[in-house]
């Protein structure tokens, strides 16, 4: 006898319910409870649970039954009509439907009364194949987070944050005194650590290169592949709350805090790095009750309160009942990036904010980044939070930027001055070109440069008795060539354009003999015999450049 092979689901489902005139726009939601029962194949009723993209998540080949409850189904409706999508497959009261192809399906629910009134469910069914990947839609690849095959992902949180977040080179690493909260791996293998190292892959709209995440549950979990609903971003770390935290942004009682705390020396006087906040609390359910804290304080070593750098611009803490589009309790909705993007498991995320604060260079400062869940009620413990900060954005200063090439579209014209500027001041620089020392360039942070290739920089901290040293790759755009042949004769000349076409002819000075040169050709006629002209060419290109002859 062959074995009959059930295949696990888990489901997550959102139904819009909306009651309308036929005349008139939708206008309301309600409950999915209220309207239609959802059943596996099993017979089983498929309970209410936190919503995910919106929609029924299901394996390839599942069976499921779709039911209208008793309160649409009654003497004064008169007709019930389901649609996959806009074609027309039952008039009963229940659906069977078989899902044997991966993919997003709209499924809908008309009853129409005998008023003529229409009542219109929907679900989207969201079909997994049996790598869990949803063909044929819109939603972006999920990101790698604690990616095995990246050695990051074996990194402590220590050297995430030197690597990774600031990512010292150039001989002065100023960081110190460090020491964190984090939940570990056992086997070390990043599937549970409540920390790590993400990149964008093959997400290309993601707003992050890299960088580190710290999260209230598991980090490896919030990429890497979609999640069904059992296996969403939750994770209980049994770590203990932070008393900092919870003095910073107000909350009684906090749970499974991941925090790194260290000591700095800014080289330039403002601190700043990007990051944004994304959480499974973006639910209608939970977003305007629930809400997990974060916050990135900041004080100078010795003083006893801390700043919080998490802050929008009005002051407001950052988070997520703070910032949403909930129709009930939206909250400074500009700062808020949108519900399930599909590049993580997290149900929504703010957009990329900047953590900025002026610093005294030369001091030592001390920042704690932390973020952990509510315990309000204990339910908030299940629902968790990530901070993504991006990789290289925590700027202590003393660098000269990303190379200026012409291949990166950043290249000045030739003969344009450019500007370097390590922004560090109360240090002495010795400046360097291909290598070779540049005496007349002085100690000074800037220098100006007009000539091609790599400019190097060695700045001496002094007092915090190391060297940094960083170089720039610099490319100029070549400048068009202006160059001309003239034919002069006794009444006038012609001119042939023999470098970059396009460009505008025109006397220096102007003779004021009635002698004319047309501006496009550089023809001159009603010359006056004898008499010397100077002919210039000016070409009208992104780097124009200008020759003359006299004529």
């Amino acid at each position: 006898m062959l074995e009959k092979k059930i295949i696990p689901i888990v489901f997550v489902f959102f139904l819009n319910f909306v009651c309308f005139s036929q005349n008139s726009p939708l206008n309301s939601f309600s409950n999915i409870d209220n309207h239609i029962i959802i059943k596996t194949e099993k017979g089983k009723k498929i309970k209410s649970v936190p919503r995910k993209n919106n929609l029924v998540s299901i394996h390839q080949g599942t069976s499921l039954s779709f039911e209208a409850k008793n309160s649409l189904v009654n003497s004064k409706n008169k007709k019930i009509t389901w649609y996959l999508e806009d074609n027309k497959i039952s008039e009963r009261s229940t659906l069977d439907y078989f899902f044997n192809k991966a993919g997003i399906y709209q499924l809908s629910l008309r009853v129409v009364n005998e008023f003529g009134h229409e009542d219109i469910s929907k679900i989207q069914v969201q079909v997994l194949n049996a790598n869990k990947e949803i063909l044929n839609n819109n939603l972006p690849p999920i990101i790698p987070i604690n990616d095995p095959d990246d050695p990051e992902t074996k990194f402590s949180i220590q050297r995430l944050v030197e690597d990774v977040l600031v990512k010292v080179e150039g001989g002065c690493n100023t960081l110190s005194n460090f020491s964190s909260q984090v939940f570990e791996d056992e086997e070390d293998n990043g599937l549970n650590k409540s920390y790590g190292y993400f990149k964008r892959g093959n997400s290309v709209d993601f707003p992050f290169e890299d960088g580190i995440i710290l999260t209230t549950g598991s980090a490896h979990a919030a990429g890497n592949q979609v999640m069904d609903f059992l296996e969403f971003p939750s994770f209980i770390n049994f770590l203990p709350g932070d008393d900092d935290l919870e003095a910073a942004i107000g909350i009684p009682r906090t749970l499974d805090a991941t925090f790194v705390k260290f000591n700095f020396v800014p080289l330039t006087d403002v601190l700043s790095f990007r990051y944004f906040m994304a959480s499974e609390e973006y639910n209608p359910d939970y977003e305007c009750d629930f809400s997990d804290g974060f916050a990135f304080l900041l004080r100078e070593v010795g003083a006893a309160e801390y700043e919080n750098l998490a802050l929008l611009p009005n002051k407001t803490p950052v988070s997520v009942t703070n910032i949403n589009n909930s129709p009930t309790c939206g909250a400074n909705q500009d700062f808020f990036d949108g519900y399930e993007i599909g590049d993580t498991n997290y149900y929504g995320r703010t957009k990329v904010l900047t953590a900025t604060a002026p610093v005294v260079p030369g001091r030592e400062y001390e920042i704690k980044l932390v973020v952990a869940d509510d315990a309000n009620g204990g339910l908030d413990r299940f629902l968790d939070a990530a901070i993504f900060i991006e990789g290289g954005s925590f700027d202590l200063g003393g660098d000269l930027g990303d190379d200026i090439t012409i291949a990166a579209g950043t290249a000045s014209c030739k003969n344009t001055p450019v500007v370097l500027d390590t922004g560090v001041t109360f240090a002495t620089h010795t400046w360097y070109l291909n290598g070779v020392e540049i005496p007349q360039a002085g100690n000074g942070n800037t220098i100006t440069v007009t000539e091609p290739g790599t400019y190097s920089v060695d700045i001496d901290f002094g007092g915090l008795s190391c060297i940094k040293n960083d170089s720039v790759l610099v490319e100029f755009l070549p400048s068009d060539d202006p160059s001309f042949n003239v034919d002069a004769d006794c009444s006038g000349a012609t001119i042939t354009i023999t470098g970059t076409p396009g460009g505008i002819f025109s006397f220096d000075p102007d003779p004021n003999d009635g002698a004319v040169i047309n501006p496009n050709t550089g023809e001159i006629t009603n010359a006056v015999t004898g008499t010397t002209y100077i002919v210039r060419y000016t070409t009208q290109g992104d780097c124009d450049d200008t020759s003359t002859q006299e004529v």
